[in-house]
């Protein structure tokens, strides 16, 4: 029922009223309704280690140099088309007139928050009762994919979703989780930014990413390399940490362990 956007004042509304109304607030009300302790159920906790929620913001600084490679991959697989091209189009000229701090609000807190509830916490939980925690976090990673609309960007959005998924896990807490969303939403906005005129008033961003032909920004090769494995060392940091299974889950490994000794007998 919401008209299409022809200016940025009307876009942004739009976009927090669906935000708002068609993400968060179901996965809440729901949370509330069907469920005995909606603050866990949420995630709406401490994390087991306050340390888990800088490192979240670390893992995306870190990881975003190879998520961005691996978007230019997936369009260079499944190019947009023409016809998908022209509808963005609007889009990206309405973006272009918001404010730095503006874009930053509708784009990377609102989503961190709002998507957060719903995925990583009234979805993500419900799907534990499965029993396998990687069957959860895969669902929910395609879920949340399938939510950003677009097939390019769907395919890098699940991949996202898996490692924020393993963050909430393994913290037991949607805090990092928001965290990470929430830069690595931030960078791709700072990154739509960046143009010759801000490398030329910052020299330091000439050392980490370079402006294609199509005027793209990138980051350089080695940047890459030493930033994801640096992100490597992270998750085997927070892969490490202990682990709080859900009742399913502690039944299905008790499962797992007695079906050996039964085929023995």
């Amino acid at each position: 029922a919401i008209p299409m956007p022809t200016g940025w004042s009307q876009f942004a509304i739009t976009q927090f009223v669906v935000q708002v109304s068609l993400i968060a607030f179901p996965a809440v009300l729901m949370a509330i309704m069907l469920t005995r302790q909606p603050r866990q159920t949420l995630l709406l906790q401490a994390p087991s280690f306050w340390s888990t929620v800088p490192a979240a913001a670390l893992l995306a600084v870190l990881l975003h140099p190879i998520l961005m490679w691996l978007g230019a991959g997936i369009r260079e697989v499944y190019p947009l088309s023409e016809e998908t091209m022209r509808a963005l189009a609007p889009f990206e000229r309405i973006l272009r007139q918001a404010t730095l701090g503006e874009l930053l609000l509708l784009v990377a807190v609102t989503p961190a928050i709002c998507e957060e509830l719903a995925f990583r916490g009234f979805i993500l939980s419900g799907l534990r009762r499965l029993g396998h925690k990687w069957t959860a976090i895969a669902i929910c990673s395609v879920l949340f994919g399938v939510a950003h609309g677009v097939l390019q960007q769907s395919l890098a959005a699940a991949v996202v979703g898996m490692v924020i998924g393993y963050i909430a896990m393994k913290s037991n807490s949607l805090l990092p989780a928001v965290a990470y969303h929430l830069v690595h939403n931030s960078l791709g906005v700072l990154h739509s930014r960046i143009t010759p005129d801000v490398i030329h008033e910052w020299p330091i961003l000439d050392s980490l990413v370079a402006l294609t032909s199509e005027g793209a920004m990138e980051y350089h090769w080695n940047v890459t390399a030493i930033a994801t494995l640096t992100g490597i060392l992270v998750l085997l940091w927070i892969k490490r940490l202990p682990y709080h299974p859900c009742a399913e889950e502690q039944l299905q490994e008790a499962l797992a362990r007695q079906t050996p000794l039964l085929q023995t007998a």
